[in-house]
C-alpha cells in the first residue's frame, strides 16, 4: 500500500511539474521577440518587374523598385546581373524590427538558400547604400564605404 502511494505521490509531483513546465514555455513564447518586416517582397531570375513581388508566383527580377527601410527581399538562388536600384525611404524605419518599433536601417536582401553564394550577382550599376546582402556571392561590386557615409536618412 506505501509503495502505491509513494507511486501515486510521485505521479503527482511529476505530472504539477509538467504542468508548471509547460506554463512557463507559453509565457516565455509570449516573452520572444522576432524580426518583423516592413514588407516582404520576392525577386527570381525567371520573375518579372512588372509584378508585384508580394509572393514567389509575383517576384521581381530585379530590386529596381521602390522600398523602406525595414523591407525584406527574400531572393530564389541563381545568377544576376546589372541590377539598378529603386529608391529606398523610410530610413530609420518607424515599425517593424525588432520589438515593432522601427530604428531599421536598411533593405535586407536575403538568398533563400542554406548554401552562401546561391545568389550570384555579377555586376551592379548603383552604389549600394542602406542595403544589407546576406548570402550572396559578388563580383565586380563598387567600395561604396565613402561614397555612403553622407547619404541623407529621410525618416518620411
Amino acid at each position: 500500500m506505501r509503495n502505491k502511494l509513494m507511486i501515486i505521490a510521485g505521479l503527482m509531483l511529476f505530472a504539477a511539474g509538467l504542468y508548471g513546465y509547460l506554463q512557463s514555455d507559453d509565457s516565455k513564447k509570449e516573452e520572444e521577440v522576432l524580426f518583423v518586416p516592413l514588407h516582404t517582397y520576392h525577386i527570381s531570375p525567371d520573375g518579372d518587374d512588372e509584378n508585384a513581388g508580394t509572393s514567389p508566383d509575383l517576384a521581381w527580377r530585379t530590386p529596381r523598385h521602390n522600398t523602406k527601410c525595414g523591407d525584406v527581399i527574400i531572393v530564389t538562388p541563381g545568377n544576376y546581373s546589372e541590377w539598378s536600384w529603386g529608391k529606398i525611404s523610410g530610413c530609420p524605419s518607424t515599425s517593424g524590427g525588432i520589438d515593432g518599433a522601427g530604428g531599421i536601417y536598411a533593405v535586407t536582401l536575403l538568398c533563400n538558400s542554406t548554401s552562401t553564394g546561391a545568389c550570384f550577382i555579377t555586376k551592379h550599376i548603383e552604389v549600394l547604400c542602406f542595403v544589407n546582402l546576406i548570402g550572396f556571392r559578388l563580383k565586380d561590386i563598387p567600395d561604396v564605404s565613402d561614397d555612403c557615409k553622407d547619404e541623407v536618412i529621410d525618416a518620411k
